[in-house]
């Protein structure tokens, strides 16, 4: 990740870690039973479980890297404007605000990748958000109704 990349993260990261909402993207990432992956796209607005910030910036920055240098092995089930990380085995959910106010599922890869491969970089399975159920099967999330969030 280049330098300039790595700030722009930061600052984002600051801002949802400080329920600060000025419109800038942040992604955050949970597993589900299957410890298939998802990042849900705050669009500016989403809501974020306080559980996403213990993983701490260092391996937040980690996570993205790692996933934005994966290789494309897969194609997706949907894309909408979403298909780099569904060719690399990720789930996305995009939040909704002016629609649903939810997270609507907007990418499903046809090969999920598994959150054994994310603990290679030394991501505790605790640190981060874990559904009960399959995202394969989902169509919305409502964080809160899950987790305390920001």
């Amino acid at each position: 990740m280049d330098a300039k990349t790595k700030k722009t993260y930061q600052k984002i990261f600051g801002w949802a870690e400080n329920s600060e909402r000025p419109g800038g993207e942040f992604d955050w990432f949970a597993v589900d039973k299957d410890d298939s992956v998802a990042a849900f796209s705050t669009a500016g607005f989403g809501p974020v479980p306080d559980v996403v910030f213990e993983i701490g910036l260092d391996a937040y920055l980690g996570l993205v890297d790692f996933i934005e240098n994966a290789l494309a092995h897969t194609s997706s089930l949907h894309s909408g404007g979403f298909t780099p990380y569904s060719e690399r085995g990720i789930f996305v959910f995009d939040f909704r605000a002016s629609e649903s106010g939810q997270y609507e599922l907007a990418s499903a890869p046809i090969d999920p990748i598994k959150f054994e491969q994310l603990e290679k970089l030394g991501i505790d399975r605790g640190v981060l958000p874990r559904f009960q159920s399959k995202f394969a099967e989902m169509r919305t999330v409502i964080p809160e109704e899950h987790w305390t969030c920001r």
